[in-house]
């Protein structure tokens, strides 16, 4: 067996539950089964680390900030404060889409790929609240971007003028949201509630470690027993980093809180939201249904 088989097969010995290795499966059969494919293949939420061999698709609101940390910190001081809109320039690490085609052709075939999910629908609650609910210097900058977009939508449905958008700054609700992102948009486009398969490419890209933010807590040692085989010294943080993540009791459900707040939404709103994002539940293991609300399933498993 191979030191990078080693590596593998020391991971799917610990993740634990619905493991690594059956979500592997499933979304290797979800490939072979389906003949999807993104509308462009694109590699810019692609991290390329060249000393441990590892390339990481960084999406939005997935523990992207977390994971990012972790990674820098592996060649950054202890507590350097990230500016995460420079973190290449900082760190030095590489974006796939900068390599050469014989260098990104390497990558494909001998590096350990990760990525980091999460229920799509409790993205998109995640999404609101941080970037057009709560007021902080990032979320009035995801405001004022999509102005336009919001205000547009709003007045098409009675809920403003355009004298009152203006002078109240009218924030519209998690439902409204929904609908307008299942609009798709151009004026209201955004990676934070992109797809996962427009943005990783799953099928192209035969992930090695697939870590949800469901069970993060757990999963988050497959790649740090990753890191060390490649480096034993590797600094790694013995609790999860400067998180914004909120890591409950790994027994509570997460889910719970994006359930409650669609239970009672427009029906014709969650069919359509859920339609969009009906490729990524199906593949990265996820699923809604009025009765049980957002759950994980993974084909027959009823586990993440």
């Amino acid at each position: 067996m191979s030191q990078r088989e080693d590596r593998q097969q020391s991971i799917e010995d610990i993740l634990a539950g619905c493991s690594n290795r059956v979500r592997k499966d499933h979304i290797n059969e979800i490939c072979h089964t389906h003949s999807w494919s993104p509308p462009e293949v694109t590699y810019r939420m692609l991290f390329v680390i060249e000393d441990y061999k590892l390339l990481y698709c960084d999406l939005p609101k997935c523990g992207s900030t977390t994971f990012k940390t972790i990674l820098g910190d592996l060649v950054m001081p202890v507590g350097y404060d990230y500016d995460m809109n420079h973190f290449t320039d900082v760190t030095g690490y590489r974006m796939f889409d900068d390599l050469s085609k014989e260098e990104q052709e390497v990558v494909m075939k001998d590096y350990f790929k990760m990525i980091v999910l999460r229920h799509p629908l409790d993205r998109l609650r995640s999404t609101y609240m941080d970037k057009l609910m709560l007021v902080d210097p990032d979320g009035n900058r995801t405001r004022e971007n999509y102005k336009k977009g919001i205000k547009q939508y709003l007045i098409e449905k009675g809920q403003v003028t355009e004298e009152s958008f203006e002078l109240h700054k009218d924030i519209m609700n998690f439902e409204q949201f929904l609908d307008l992102v299942s609009l798709q948009r151009a004026n209201f486009k955004n990676i934070h509630w992109d797809t996962y398969w427009n943005l990783c490419s799953p099928c192209e890209f035969k992930y090695d470690l697939i870590i949800k933010l469901e069970t993060l807590n757990d999963d988050v040692q497959g790649l740090y027993d990753y890191l060390r085989s490649v480096n034993s010294s590797a600094r790694l943080p013995e609790v999860i980093p400067r998180t914004h993540i909120r890591i409950r009791d790994k027994n509570a459900n997460r889910l719970s809180v994006v359930s409650d707040m669609l239970k009672d939404m427009n029906q014709d709103i969650i069919t359509n939201i859920t339609e969009l994002y009906r490729k990524d539940m199906i593949w990265a293991g996820y699923d809604w249904n009025r009765e049980d609300g957002a759950i994980c399933k993974l084909g027959s498993r009823s586990c993440c």
